[in-house]
């Protein structure tokens, strides 16, 4: 049987360590875990019904735009399937994931506290985790195609005016095909798409809806993170 051999670091220095080193400033962890917050899990597994088998939702799509000094906004979108139209006899709606970190809040906190540092607090961040069902989701899909006719062609940044900008410091849209990933990050302060950056806040609007709307109740939803988030905060702050 093979050896199960961990992968050895080489290089020109006489000694080559593997750390794992926290980060020493209040907010930078914050960020750090936030940023993990708003673009994991990549998986979510549920169940409608408490005797029902775990289905598994995979991110497709993700929007994730920083509001200066205010906070970081992020909307992940699930499904069994990539690209549409679905497989009839699979779908089983969509999840909707909106993660929200309020920099605003813990900047304030910072500033006000001396011994933060030795607090080793969780950011302030709002979750919210929603399954639609499929007979909800009609326009959501539309609208998704809708994005996927700017990002499937030629993606041109312009140079945006100075009195012509958005609230967003920077955007980042990710989109997961059969194919591949398109993934594509700007500073809509200095640069533009209008095309993607409308449909952008038109899909922002509609989830909002979704997120305010009440939905039916499912039993059991587990969200597959790559590492577990307190495992990721224990190293972020060397506890």
């Amino acid at each position: 049987m093979e050896k199960d051999i961990k992968p050895i670091e080489e290089g020109n220095a006489e000694i080559i360590n593997e750390k794992c080193h926290p980060i020493m400033f209040p907010m930078l962890q914050y960020e750090q875990i936030a940023s993990y917050y708003t673009e994991e899990p990549l998986y979510i597994r549920l169940k409608r019904n408490r005797g029902d088998k775990l289905i598994t939702y995979e991110q497709i799509l993700r929007m994730r735009y920083t509001i200066p000094n205010d906070k970081i906004n992020s909307w992940c979108i699930y499904s069994e399937d990539r690209e549409y139209p679905f497989e009839k006899s699979r779908q089983g709606g969509l999840v909707v994931r909106n993660a929200i970190w309020n920099r605003k809040r813990d900047t304030n906190m910072v500033k006000g506290n001396s011994a933060i540092k030795e607090q080793k607090r969780w950011p302030t961040i709002y979750i919210k985790n929603i399954y639609l069902s499929s007979d909800n989701i009609n326009e959501l899909i539309e609208n998704i195609k809708k994005l996927d006719q700017f990002t499937n062609r030629e993606i041109i940044l312009k140079k945006r005016k100075l009195n012509d900008h958005l609230l967003w410091l920077d955007l980042e849209v990710v989109r997961w095909y059969d194919w591949g990933q398109i993934k594509i990050t700007w500073s809509p302060y200095e640069m533009m798409n209008h095309e993607i950056e409308m449909q952008v806040i038109k899909l922002n609007d509609l989830l909002e809806e979704y997120k305010n709307n009440e939905h039916e109740k499912i039993y059991q939803m587990d969200l597959d993170y790559l590492i577990p988030p307190e495992v990721l905060k224990k190293y972020t702050q060397g506890i």
